[in-house]
Order: C-alpha cells, then sequence, then structure tokens
C-alpha cells in the first residue's frame, strides 16, 4: 500500500540521518533554553560580559568601528587602555567562528531603526545564542558518527545526551554560549572527525580541513594544543603504526606543508591584532597571570572543591572515568591517550593562578574534553546495558537524579555567578543542593 510504503521510507530516511537529528535535538533544547534564559528571565546583559565580551569584542571593532581604539567596552577590567588603544588579552578563535553569526546580525541591524549598531543589542546577542547552539549540534552530531563506529547507535545516544544534560557542557552551550568552551568541544570533536577521515583518505583537502581545525583549537585556547597527541593515537594497534602514521607526511610534503599553512592562516589574524595593538608579532597577553601551583598543583581542589570542583559539579562524569579502562582493553593506545591529555590537562589547570577559572559552574575548563571523554563515557553504557535488570535500572535512576542535579543547579535553580571567593563555603554549597531536592 501506498501508505506503508510511504512509512517505510519516511523510517529508512530517519535511520540514515539520525546522527544530524540528535545533533539538531541537541542544538536546537540549548538555543531554546538560551533564549528563555535571556529574554524571559532577562540576562540578556550578560551574554556579551565579561570574559565572553572579550573573545566577541574582534567583531564589533573590525565590522562595526572599523579599528582597536574606540568602541563600546562593557567590561574595561578584562582590557587594559593606554595610548588610546584598547589591548585585549583574549584571542581571536571565538570571534572567527561566531563571525558568520555575527555579519548577519549586523546586516539585520544596518536595515532596522529598532536596534543600535553597537554590538550588543539584541540581535547581536541572539546571534551568539545562535553560534553557541549551532557549534554544540555539530559537535555532538559528529561525536554520534564517530560512536556509531564502535558502540550502537543507542549507546552513543545516551551517552552524548548525558553529557549534555549532566554536565556543565549545559550551561555553557545553553546559557553562557559567549564562553569558548563550546566552541571548543565542537573543535575537538571536528578534530577527531577529521582525523578519522584523513586516515581513510589521505588526500590534500583533508588535510587542510585537519590543520584549519587544529589551527583554530590554538587560536581559541593554546593550551588545547595538547589534543593534537590524538593523532598518533586514533585506531593504532601498534608501535609501528605510530611510525606510519608519522611518515604520512613525511613520505608526502605536501600534505605537511598544506597542514602547517592552514594552521598558520588561523593563527594570522591574532598575529596582526598582536603586531598591531601590542607591538610584536607573538605576545603573551595574560602579564602578571601564570601557573604559580606548578610544584604545589591543586589537584583535589580542581576535582572536588566547592569552588568549581569538576567532579562535584558534573558528577555524571565519573561514568567516563569508569568507562575507560574498556576503551584501553578496546582500543589501547586510543585510551591512553584520552587519559594523558586528560591528566596534564587536570595538572595544568591546577597548576594555574587561579585553578577554580573564576566566577564558574564547575570547572568549566573541562567542557571541551567531554568531547574525548565520550568515547569512554559509551563503553561504560555499553557495558551496563548488558548487565542484569536491576543493575541497569539502578543506573538509569541515578543518572536521571544526576542531570537533574545538574539541570536544577545551572538551569532551575538559575545559577548567578560567583559561587567563589570568601563568601562561598561548604554551607552556601548544600544550602543551594538542599534547595532543589
Amino acid at each position: 500500500m501506498p501508505f506503508i510504503k510511504l512509512s517505510n521510507n519516511m523510517l529508512n530516511f530517519l535511520l540514515k540521518q539520525r546522527h544530524l537529528l540528535l545533533g539538531l535535538l541537541i542544538g536546537t533544547a540549548a538555543f531554546i533554553n538560551s533564549m528563555q534564559v535571556c529574554f524571559k528571565k532577562n540576562q540578556n546583559g550578560s551574554i556579551i560580559y565579561s570574559d565572553a565580551e572579550g573573545y566577541y569584542l574582534y567583531l564589533p571593532s573590525v565590522f562595526i568601528y572599523g579599528n582597536f581604539e574606540d568602541y563600546t567596552v562593557r567590561t574595561y577590567g578584562n582590557q587594559l587602555k593606554p595610548e588610546g588603544k584598547i589591548k585585549n588579552k583574549y584571542t581571536c578563535g571565538v570571534a572567527i567562528l561566531q563571525a558568520p553569526f555575527f555579519i548577519l546580525a549586523d546586516r539585520f541591524v544596518s536595515q532596522s531603526n529598532k536596534y543600535e549598531r553597537n554590538g550588543h543589542s539584541d540581535p547581536y546577542v541572539v546571534s551568539i545564542l545562535f553560534a553557541g547552539a549551532f557549534y554544540l549540534g555539530l559537535g555532538i552530531f559528529m561525536l554520534s558518527k564517530l560512536l556509531a563506529t564502535r558502540v550502537s547507535f543507542t549507546v552513543s545516544s545516551i551517552a552524548l545526551l548525558c553529557l549534555f544534560l549532566g554536565t556543565n557542557l549545559f550551561y555553557y552551550s545553553a546559557q553562557r554560549p559567549g564562553m569558548s568552551h563550546v566552541y571548543s568541544f565542537f573543535l575537538f570533536s571536528a578534530f577527531v572527525y577529521s582525523v578519522h577521515y584523513f586516515l581513510k583518505k589521505p588526500t590534500i583537502v583533508c588535510a587542510g580541513v585537519m590543520g584549519l581545525v587544529l589551527g583554530l583549537i590554538i587560536v581559541v585556547r593554546p593550551t588545547n594544543v595538547m589534543v593534537g597527541f590524538i593523532y598518533f593515537a586514533y585506531d593504532i594497534t601498534s608501535w609501528k603504526d605510530v611510525k606510519d602514521r608519522l611518515f604520512i607526511f613525511f613520505n608526502r610534503p605536501l600534505l605537511l606543508l598544506t597542514l602547517l599553512v592552514a594552521m598558520f592562516l588561523m593563527f594570522f589574524p591574532q598575529m596582526l591584532y598582536w603586531h598591531e595593538v601590542w607591538g610584536g608579532w607573538i605576545s603573551y597577553s595574560y602579564k602578571g597571570e601564570s601557573f604559580i601551583y606548578w610544584k604545589n598543583p591543586k589537584l583535589y581542589d580542581v576535582l572536588f572543591d566547592k569552588m568549581n570542583g569538576w567532579l562535584l559539579y558534573s558528577p555524571i562524569a565519573l561514568f567516563a572515568l569508569v568507562g575507560m579502562p574498556s576503551l584501553i582493553k578496546r582500543d589501547k593506545f586510543f585510551g591512553w591517550t584520552i587519559l594523558g591529555i586528560l591528566c596534564v590537562a587536570t595538572y595544568s589547570f591546577a597548576s594555574w593562578w587561579a585553578w577554580w577559572f573564576g566566577g564558574a559552574f564547575g570547572h568549566r575548563c573541562y567542557v571541551e574534553f567531554y568531547a574525548l571523554l565520550a568515547f569512554p563515557m559509551a563503553y561504560a553504557f555499553q557495558r551496563i546495558l548488558k548487565k542484569g535488570f536491576i543493575l541497569r535500572l539502578s543506573t538509569g535512576i541515578i543518572v536521571a537524579l544526576l542531570c537533574y542535579y545538574n539541570l536544577a543547579l545551572s538551569d532551575l535553580y538559575a545559577y548567578t555567578a560567583p559561587w567563589d571567593g570568601p563568601d562561598w563555603t561548604w554551607a552556601s554549597y548544600w544550602d543551594k543542593v538542599e534547595r532543589i531536592f
């Protein structure tokens, strides 16, 4: 019958597009939530503010004001203004990713008499909300396709939904998409995705894409360059494979040249800015800030302290740690590399002068690393789903409670920064927890 045939065709289409649909679902959910936070809870002024404004300011200064001296700034504490030039300490990677959405908003404002063309009115805010949701959805889509080569779609969907609903990925994509983390989450996903396809077909185009992504990762947050080691570990089965992978570039130098040129193209705008404003092609703009705890890292605090402890505020991430042995067992080099990157990242966070990274919901620097932790988390859920009914049921209840805990603290209770400093005590934390349960 025609109706049955049409239904079967529709079902086949949905099955083929299930990874894209998952990305659309999560991206749309993030955008709807961010719109509610901004305009129903009147928090639109906080989207382009503080660090988020620092990342964003490159766009209005270039496209609206045409200079780096005289443009609207709300958060002067994050910039310096000697000799008439506003020195922005933040790198421009986030602005590069936001640029297409900003340009559309700016064109809309230019043709409208309703909004002020200052880079801060509502259309510009909406452009950032949409950018964050877009890159979140795209990152989820790519991770879903990658995980499908290892686990079932059901398992991968559970893992990705848990990362979205149960960690501060939700907060930094659905409520503070102006911060750098959702963009880095997308870029981490895109880098693994580009490595996957480069290894299947090492063409100049694939090498260029991989270089562009890695260059953007560096210009968004330079310390995230460590994710580049994934290239030497993805789908590796022996040390000989590591050597062979390195020789892909030595045997075909044009691929290496393409990769390096693409990386440079992404970093060159930042060099131009540094030369124009800071006076040198390479500058360290975080003057007075450094890794002062390098010899005495605050490891326990980064993981468990009341001030943004990662596992205190995103305890569902423990499933990823539990799944790490399963990943290592099935893919030794990839698993150990992810664990190594996570350890190095944790050590660097714990060494930074502000190990809690300011007013944040949970330890925000881990958000991008969820793109890597999706793999061990998927293996953890795959193993649980093979167990008995009681374990599956109890795990489901725990997961639901942990997702509620995250959503209630960050959204339902409406977290407002900062939950840090001398006034933020364990009593303060437990008071919030008691109010949501």
